[in-house]
This record gives structure tokens, sequence and C-alpha cells, in this order.
């Protein structure tokens, strides 16, 4: 048994009550994926850098741009709304990405390698 503290809650003291969805929550796992909704809400993170949203996405969407990026575990992220996913669904999700590298100093687009890691010039990585 859970030792004895004053004041602690005890079974069934505290009830955790999931929140209702809506079809339109469930209709993607990513939240603003082409920035439609600006920054607010960004649902995107970056874990290092700061970051905003610049007009120069796919098809005249908006894009997330990396500001002051100094290392390379430096990158976006987002928890991903998993309400929508059901074991043993016939429901796919497809998911596909662009990036555009530029250069810190020029600002102009450079390459990357796709058969070397991050840490050696390598492309951007998805993880799920």
């Amino acid at each position: 048994p859970p030792p004895a503290c004053a004041g602690a809650p005890g079974p069934g003291d505290v009830v955790l009550t999931e929140p209702a969805v809506t079809a339109a929550e469930l209709d993607s796992i990513v939240a603003n994926g082409d920035m439609e909704g600006g920054t607010t809400p960004l649902c995107w993170r970056h874990n290092g850098a700061g970051q905003n949203v610049v007009p120069e996405g796919v098809d005249g969407s908006g894009a997330l741009k990396s500001n002051n990026r100094n290392n390379r575990w430096h990158w976006h992220g987002q928890y991903l709304d998993v309400r929508a996913i059901t074991e043993n669904s016939d429901k796919y999700h497809y998911m596909s990405a662009k990036f555009k590298i530029t250069s810190k100093a020029t600002g102009l687009g450079v390459s990357c390698d796709p058969n070397k890691g991050f840490w050696d010039g390598g492309c951007p990585r998805g993880t799920l």
C-alpha cells in the first residue's frame, strides 16, 4: 500500500474526464499543419531556437521558420492529437512535409545529403 500522507488524495478522489471531441478535431492529427491559424494557436514547438510563421509556404500557405538555430538538434515538433487514431481501424493517415533549408548567413537555399546523419550535413528527419 502507498504511504499514509496527510491530505493526499485516495482511491476515487481523482476523476479524469475525457474531453468531448468534435468531428472537425478528428479531421487531422496535426494541428495547424499549413499555418492557416497563423500563430494562434501555435501548436508547434521548437526545442532550442525560436520560431515564427512566414508567408513563404507551399502554394501560398504559411511556413514555420527557425530563428537563430545554432545546433543540429534544434527542430520543430508537435504533440500529435492521437484521438483520431483507433486500433484495428480501416482509417489511414498520410503524412508529408516539405522543407526548405537556407543558409543563416545568406538566406539562400543549401543542399543536404540524405545519406548522412543530421550531425554531419544530413537532411532533416521526421519522427513519429
